[in-house]
Formats: structure tokens, C-alpha cells, sequence
């Protein structure tokens, strides 16, 4: 008898310690990436350049630039900042207008579309 009352403190004890205390946990939700053209830069420079340079470019529309690409080209803008489904450079290189760009060549992938449309979802900034 002696030693109930001390074993049963020590097991109400450690209870208390197991028992999950939620009130006091902080949720930290992940943050989005927010794209610069810096980001998508390299995705041009390798598989749209070498006709939307600056020398002559196709159509007019050169993508080595930030101030280029908001620009557009002969045929008006094709980046509308916040909307990639209504900006033209997403339609041609998704292939939803034709011809898919890059013209004559291996599509963009499916994560290079997905990073261009995102940063122009995010409002397509330097």
C-alpha cells in the first residue's frame, strides 16, 4: 500500500505528458513561389530565341527581354498579365493556337508551360 499512491502519481504523470496539447501548435502553411522573368528567361533563351531574338525577330516578337515580351510583337500583346489562358505566347506554345510554337521543333514541356503560365498568373513582373 505504501507504494499504490506514489506509482499512481508517477502513472497520472506521465499520462498528463502523452496526452497531444493541439491549442498551442502554429500551422505553418507552405508559401507560393512568386516567378520574376529571370525565372522563365532560360525557357526562352533555349527553345525560343533563336527566332524571338533581337536581331529580326518572327513576327516582330522578341522574348529575350521583360520589356519585349509585355511589348508583344506585330500582332499585339501576348502575355496578359494575370490571365496565361488568354495570353497568347500560353496558346501557342500549349498548341491551343496554331502553329504550336516552338515552330517546327520538340514542344515545351509540360513543366516548362506550367512555370510561363504561372508566372504570368502571377501578373508576369521583372
Amino acid at each position: 500500500m505504501r507504494f499504490v499512491l506514489p506509482t499512481l502519481a508517477l502513472i497520472a504523470i506521465a499520462a498528463c505528458g502523452t496526452q497531444e496539447n493541439t491549442s498551442n501548435v502554429t500551422t505553418i502553411e507552405p508559401t507560393e513561389v512568386t516567378l520574376g522573368f529571370m525565372d522563365v528567361l532560360p525557357i526562352f533563351e533555349a527553345k525560343c530565341v533563336a527566332c524571338h531574338g533581337s536581331n529580326d525577330p518572327k513576327e516582330g516578337l522578341a522574348l529575350n527581354t521583360h520589356a519585349a515580351v509585355i511589348q508583344g510583337g506585330e500582332h499585339g500583346a501576348v502575355v496578359v498579365p494575370g490571365d496565361p489562358s488568354g495570353s497568347r505566347l500560353v496558346q501557342f506554345i500549349d498548341g491551343t493556337k496554331s502553329p504550336r510554337m516552338p515552330f517546327k521543333q520538340k514542344p515545351l514541356s509540360q513543366e516548362e508551360i506550367d512555370k510561363i503560365s504561372k508566372w504570368i498568373e502571377q501578373g508576369a513582373k521583372e
